[in-house]
């Protein structure tokens, strides 16, 4: 009778310990919950640690997005809304594309040739738009304000919200070539203005 008795209980340890294993089915649910949707988007950018702001493009968008990349082409962009163009400037800064940065900043004539703008968005820029890009990259909202000078000029908020603050940052763009590019030329004189003198 003991020696029953004592199979009995190591069975039951048996199945206790065994239950305690197998993954719980609500953590199962919640990991497939997180996990990423194939948006169209290459292999790459869709890991886990990897972060674009292409998410919220349509697939045909992004198609258009990957023929800019490829042939520097503005005419891809021409149907793009100010807002997307504020996720692909941003996204073609952790991408470290400065030509095509270049493109998408807004020019009026004052933009210098690329090896000097290049040199310029580094000292003056790049740190700052970078900080921008991890700051903002789980955004909560992104909208168009209502306060817009003229039709060729819009402004665009990126909010995000930390538990009951929030933060937010402005960008000016303008319409140039038919594409809505980014008014962010003149932070670059400025800071160089204010570093003579």
């Amino acid at each position: 009778m003991s020696r029953l008795l004592t199979y009995l209980v190591i069975i039951s340890f048996l199945v206790v310990i065994t239950g305690c294993l197998q993954a719980s089915p609500a953590i199962s649910e919640k990991r497939k919950d997180h996990e990423p949707e194939n948006s169209g988007l290459p292999k790459e950018e869709n890991k886990d640690n990897k972060f674009t702001y292409l998410e919220d493009l349509t697939p045909e968008k992004i198609k258009k997005y990957r023929l800019f990349v490829k042939d520097g082409e503005l005419k891809h962009l021409t149907n793009f809304k100010p807002e997307e163009m504020v996720l692909i400037y941003l996204n073609l800064v952790m991408k470290h594309k400065v030509e095509l940065i270049k493109l998408l900043t807004y020019d009026n004539g004052k933009l210098p040739q690329l090896e000097e703008f290049n040199q310029q968005y580094e000292e003056y820029l790049a740190e700052f738009l970078e900080e921008v890009y991890l700051i903002y990259r789980y955004y909560d909202s992104i909208k168009e304000t209502k306060q817009n000078r003229n039709i060729n000029e819009r402004v665009v908020h990126i909010n995000i919200n930390y538990g009951s603050q929030s933060k937010g940052v402005a960008f000016g763009l303008k319409k140039e070539d038919n594409v809505w590019k980014m008014d962010l030329y003149h932070l670059i004189l400025s800071k160089k203005t204010k570093k003579a003198k």
